[in-house]
């Protein structure tokens, strides 16, 4: 097997050998104090990495640069000639392409122009540090990862970055912290995950505006996924962002399964667009939540259309979890599963309010949520949804184990299969409905719902409790 890192590690000797002690000469413009080295692939050799004279090799920019520098790379001739073998940077340094702007202080030194392409045959197209920006810059067919993080870091910026085809994941990240954000990207073609990032400290996620394209078969991969353990403080913010052809989950959010683990996680994801018509269980959106750890989810105005997998929205907690939060406003359509679909096991906890969204043309079930055995507890209140043309039921819950408590109101069901409005328990368990006492499961349902219902086993009914204004 050959060994690419130590290739490029010859490579790098050699060429540190030839040119390096031109480039130490050098006094490119400062940044601070720090420099900025430029590189061109179609430069005349013996460049100073100084703007009127470029590298025209990357990996001298990155032989002379120190942390805290900024490496300039021009469109060149456009292709990867020059840039061909990755680079590896140091703390604190920033990529960045001349797909944007050059800007040092308040001038700009080097307007926007073509996108400089870059690539790898040995290894990732970028190996970050800690505290890293990328920005315009596009990463095609790299050897392994598109950007990866050879150990720990913390803090990254990518910004206006396309990574196409990698042989890996387009972005990697194993072990995350500070703050990663990724703006305006486009990330296409991975054989496993676009985007994988997982986390052991405490991380602020910022993903906005950016393309998750086409995932390859057959084992597919996620578009973005998030995975944690420990006992740090996660939060998640995925807004504007569009997912398509993927042949895994849309947004995949979950824990590493390590026991103990006893995290906290806050996940927004807000007005994405998910488009994977996929027939190969996967869901659009996918929030698991295990062992000990605490999620609290804001999922609303998100379009799925046609996703697959249990549900389009799939919510699911065992062991001792908590999972809390609001499912709101959100469009799905044309889902082989079902719209949104909960799952609660074992000693966990659930809390959800699912308010106001457009469910039509589902396989299954418009709305489903399931207590398996176990000591699991469930509070919904399901309201002001609209239900079209379900496969199933509109909205079925049912009880295997454990306690379910529900609130039903406002909403419409037209479920041509099965009812509009299926409360079933299947254990000893308590199933608790929230309505008027002198009045049935079903008469409940009926007077404050629109759509036809029915109930099997024992469903108690409990008084409305009354809410807090606004809420």
């Amino acid at each position: 097997m050959i060994d690419f890192s130590f290739m490029r590690s010859l490579v790098w000797i050699v060429l540190l050998g030839m040119l390096v002690p031109t480039c130490l000469s050098a006094a490119p413009e400062p940044n601070g104090s720090a420099r900025v080295w430029h590189v061109r692939n179609d430069a005349p050799n013996g460049g100073d990495g100084s703007l009127n004279s470029p590298f025209n090799l990357l990996l001298i920019a990155e032989a002379a640069s120190a942390p805290g520098d900024t490496i300039f790379v021009h469109a060149g001739d456009g292709t990867a000639t020059n840039q061909n073998t990755g680079i590896v940077l140091q703390d604190g340094q920033s990529l960045i392409g001349e797909g944007v702007p050059l800007v040092i202080g308040d001038v700009t030194v080097v307007p926007a122009g073509n996108v400089p392409v870059m690539t790898s045959l040995i290894g990732p197209g970028i190996t970050l540090a800690n505290g890293n920006s990328v920005r315009g810059v596009s990463i095609v067919e790299t050897k392994e990862a598109g950007i990866a993080g050879n150990g720990p870091v913390s803090g990254l910026t990518l910004d206006r970055v396309t990574i196409r085809d990698p042989g890996a994941e387009a972005v990697l990240l194993p072990d995350a912290s500070g703050a990663v954000t990724i703006t305006a990207s486009h990330f296409e073609g991975a054989p496993a995950a676009l985007v994988e990032i997982g986390t052991a400290s405490n991380l602020l996620l910022e993903v906005s505006e950016s393309r998750f394209m086409r995932t390859a078969p057959p084992l597919g991969g996620d578009g973005l996924r998030l995975a944690a353990e420990g006992s740090g403080s996660i939060r998640l913010v995925a807004r504007r962002n569009v997912f398509e052809g993927l042949y895994g989950e849309g947004i995949d959010v979950g824990d590493r399964g390590q026991e103990g683990d006893a995290f906290t996680l806050e996940a927004q994801i807000v007005e994405n667009r998910f488009a994977s018509p996929h027939d190969e269980g996967t869901n659009g959106i996918s929030i698991k939540a295990g062992e000990r750890g605490t999620f609290s989810v804001a999922i609303t105005a998100n379009e799925l259309t046609g996703v697959s997998g249990l549900g389009a929205i799939a919510l699911a907690a065992d062991d001792f979890a908590v999972l809390r939060g609001r499912v709101a406003s959100n469009v799905i359509t044309g889902t082989p599963g079902s719209g949104i679909d909960i799952a609660a096991d074992e000693s966990a906890g659930v809390d959800l309010r699912l308010e106001d969204n457009t469910i039509r043309e589902t396989g299954r079930h418009g709305i489903a949520a399931t207590g398996f055995e176990g000591k699991a507890r469930l509070d919904l209140v399901i309201r002001n949804n609209q239900l079209d043309t379900t496969g199933r039921d509109g909205v079925m819950l049912a009880l295997y184990g454990g306690t379910m408590l529900a609130t039903l109101s406002g909403n419409e069901s037209a479920a041509p299969v099965g009812v509009g409005f299926l409360l079933a328990n299947f254990s000893p368990g308590v199933f608790m409905l929230r309505g008027d006492p002198s009045r049935t499961a079903q008469e409940n349902v009926q007077q404050m719902n629109t759509g036809s219902a029915g109930t099997a086993g024992t469903i108690a009914v409990v008084a409305l409790r009354r809410r807090a204004a606004g809420t």
